[in-house]
């Protein structure tokens, strides 16, 4: 049975996520805002060969599967629809054109990324928020073991946002805070439906 929930989870969360991220790179409403740059982003170059990282949190997202009960699930997904939707409402009302340099890519994992993910959407760093919210996840589910290799991991992929061009310094923070608030609300914040049952 939690097997069927997990695939069905999966297969929900991908369609719905594809379907609005997708949609909202390609219908803007309105004129895309750019940031000023920050020091950090200064002092950081943009180095396509971080492109690696950066797609690597792909690997990460599967970490659902690893779940032990449809509680964990739901909790999960509560918190993915909360920072997600947060995140598409920002895109579709103040839509923000990335750093991204417009240069001939040699990289094939850079021309891949950029050739699906258009220079837009970048407040806040939805990669950032989910590379977060997964991570606070897997810290709740998996042995503690893992958790100084995660943190390596989750540091990396934070970094390559900004190294790749993706994002600014500030669409990396606002995406961090994001996944920390939706983190928090999913686990802790019980509808009152649930605790009549």
């Amino acid at each position: 049975m939690l097997f069927k929930e997990k695939a069905r989870l999966t297969i929900g969360l991908l369609v719905y996520f594809c379907l609005f991220y997708f949609t909202l790179q390609r219908v803007v409403l309105f004129v895309p805002h750019q940031f000023a740059s920050s020091r950090f982003d200064e002092a950081v170059a943009f180095d396509e060969r971080w492109t690696i990282v950066y797609q690597s949190l792909y690997l990460l997202l599967p970490l659902p599967w690893l779940a032990s009960s449809n509680d964990e699930l739901r909790r999960y997904a509560r918190g993915f629809f909360l920072l997600t939707i947060i995140s598409f409402v920002f895109f579709l009302v103040f839509p923000v054109e990335g750093p991204r340099p417009d240069q001939l890519a040699a990289s094939p994992f850079y021309r891949l990324l950029i050739a699906y993910d258009r220079n837009l959407n970048a407040f806040p760093s939805l990669h950032a928020a989910l590379a977060v919210y997964t991570f606070l996840f897997g810290a709740r589910i998996l042995p503690r073991r893992w958790l100084a290799p995660m943190v390596v991991w989750l540091a990396l992929i934070l970094y390559s946002t900004v190294a790749t061009k993706q994002h600014y310094a500030v669409d990396v923070v606002a995406g961090v805070l994001l996944a920390v608030a939706a983190d928090f609300l999913a686990w802790r914040y019980t509808p009152v439906l649930e605790e009549a049952s």
